[in-house]
């Protein structure tokens, strides 16, 4: 029985079902669903809660319709309006799916997909109208900022494709404002007009939120930081700041350079001001022809790490409860030359 249906095209069931002394019985496709032919179905099992997947879609020139639901445990699923003219384009609906409310989606070409599990051994099913040897998703990274994705418990796997997605302005999307932005950022020392929007810009992140969530702490630690001249602005134009860094020259070993902390603003996240003000760091950090430069990376935080690999740091060692107790930190070094 069809319960709901979102942006005009996705379709939301209720499978029908009945119990004897038997047990249980459901019926994935019946009359419902007549219109859609299954071509191939898969079972997904996922051992751990937040285990995610997306977000993958197909283009409306080129379809593929999915049908998903849970046949055991719970996840969230997302449907992610991705069709260019749209009214509601990059706008995005969840919806529980379990084994106790029998839910079903229905989700046609030009809308994104996502799951996560809500609970250890999930299984999903999952069927579409082509063999997957005839039918290439394409992806969007669920961190982009113009989606905003929320999701409701901490990722512990996802696949490499996944992390690397590309967001949507690497997708042939970006705006011509949006190129302006990038070509218009210079970086440049902080001093203290600044620090209302680094504190903002810290305090808005992943990293603000684990460690300076109390004001003060923040404002006392970059306070010291500008003091010492190692925060570095990422500013526009108009000398608004977008982003920060704070490093040291000398912060591993007294000798080694250190990168202590890069936020950006959250709107502006996808534009590459994070990977120029890295590399900002290691133009301005050393002179020394073979110079190793030094960070951490939270382990709640998969796709920074990701991050530092595509740039070049390797993980040299992990650091259990070390600037908090409960989050470890991987040790990440990249060598010059």
């Amino acid at each position: 029985m069809r319960i709901k249906e979102i942006f005009g095209k996705v379709k939301i069931y209720k499978l029908h079902s009945r119990v004897d002394n038997r047990g249980s019985l459901e019926y994935v496709f019946d009359e419902n669903t007549a219109h859609f032919k299954a071509r191939e179905t898969r079972i997904y099992s996922m051992p751990k809660e937040g285990t995610f997947f997306g977000i993958h879609y197909r283009e409306e020139s080129d379809p593929m319709t999915k049908f998903v639901t849970v046949i055991k445990g719970r996840g969230l699923d997302y449907v992610i309006d991705l069709r260019k003219e749209s009214p509601t384009y990059l706008e995005w609906e969840s919806f529980e799916l379990s084994e106790e409310n029998a839910l079903a989606v229905l989700i046609p070409a030009g809308f994104g997909h996502a799951f996560i599990s809500l609970q250890n051994d999930t299984i999903q099913l999952y069927s579409v109208d082509r063999s997957g040897n005839d039918a290439h998703s394409k992806q969007i990274n669920y961190r982009d900022s113009k989606i905003g994705l929320k999701l409701p418990v901490p990722i512990s796997e996802i696949s490499d494709y996944d992390l690397n997605a590309p967001f949507v302005s690497e997708s042939g999307e970006e705006t011509g404002e949006e190129r302006k932005r990038k070509k218009d950022i210079h970086i440049q020392l902080a001093d203290m007009k600044y620090m209302d929007s680094c504190i903002d810009i810290l305090q808005n992140s992943d990293l603000g939120q684990a460690y300076f969530s109390d004001h003060e702490k923040a404002t006392n630690m970059l306070t010291y930081a500008v003091g010492q001249d190692n925060v570095y602005v990422a500013l526009d134009e108009n000398e608004r700041c977008l982003g920060f860094i704070y490093y040291m020259t000398n912060g591993v070993f007294g000798s080694s350079p250190y990168l202590h902390i890069v936020a950006v603003k959250e709107e502006y996240r996808n534009y590459g001001i994070g990977k120029q003000l890295i590399e900002f760091f290691e133009e301005n950090a050393s002179d020394s022809s073979s110079a190793k430069y030094f960070l951490t990376v939270d382990d709640f935080n998969p796709g920074a790490k990701k991050l530092y690999e595509n740039l070049g740091y390797t993980c040299v060692g992990e650091l259990t409860d070390f600037y908090k107790k409960g989050i470890n930190c991987y040790l990440m070094m990249k060598r010059r030359g």
